[in-house]
């Protein structure tokens, strides 16, 4: 299996887990949006009554261990996506631009249509350390893209869940170039998780 082959069978993996993540994510925000880190008794100090104790710590257990996979699996993607780019400004010239995240024609890539773009980037925040610049136009977000993006609550979710663990992004930019970037949300000096706001592109 070539190096392009291998990512794209670790991209349909990845995409799994961040969907078994957001399932598991249901799961806890069902139990009263209890989260990762809700408390689990009552202020007398008996479990609550008010949700199912063992499904809240089996889908935490769950996206515990989904996100360690997950870093794994993203980690294998951004070395092969190195070594694609590598063998990609060997194989022609002029090389891509400067940045360490690979960037070809979206005609090559094969066209996803955007459904997000970037109208506001706080400085240093993860979202400009990224390489994410103001007026991209996001034609995939994890696993979300326009044909299965419904709201951006389900952005929202998926960040919240990566935190701490890479989301890949794929950018469209001017003259038609596609750049694929990894989104780390984290907490920092700003506002969320991401430092950025992003609208849904309204298609006619």
């Amino acid at each position: 299996m070539d190096a392009t082959e291998h990512v794209k069978s670790l991209m349909k993996k990845k995409d799994q887990i961040e969907r078994e993540i957001a399932q598991y994510g249901e799961i806890l925000q069902s139990q009263g949006n209890v989260g990762m880190n809700g408390n689990l008794i009552d202020q007398e100090g008996y479990p609550r009554s008010d949700i199912d104790i063992y499904a809240v710590r089996t889908a935490r257990q769950k996206i515990n261990c989904l996100q360690n996979d997950l870093k794994t699996v993203l980690a294998e993607i951004e070395a092969g996506l190195i070594e694609i780019h590598a063998e990609a400004r060997k194989a022609a010239q002029p090389a891509t631009n400067g940045t360490s995240h690979s960037s070809t024609s979206a005609a090559q890539a094969g066209r996803l249509e955007p459904f997000l773009t970037v109208t506001q980037l706080d400085p240093d925040s993860p979202a400009e350390q990224s390489g994410l610049q103001l007026n991209d136009k996001i034609t995939r977000f994890g696993s979300v893209t326009a044909s299965n993006f419904t709201s951006m609550a389900e952005i929202a979710q998926l960040v919240q869940h990566s935190a701490g663990s890479s989301i890949e992004l794929h950018i469209l930019r001017e003259n038609d170039r596609l750049a694929r970037l990894l989104l780390k949300p984290k907490s920092w000096s700003g506002h969320g998780l991401l430092g950025c706001r992003l609208h849904p592109i309204r298609t006619p």
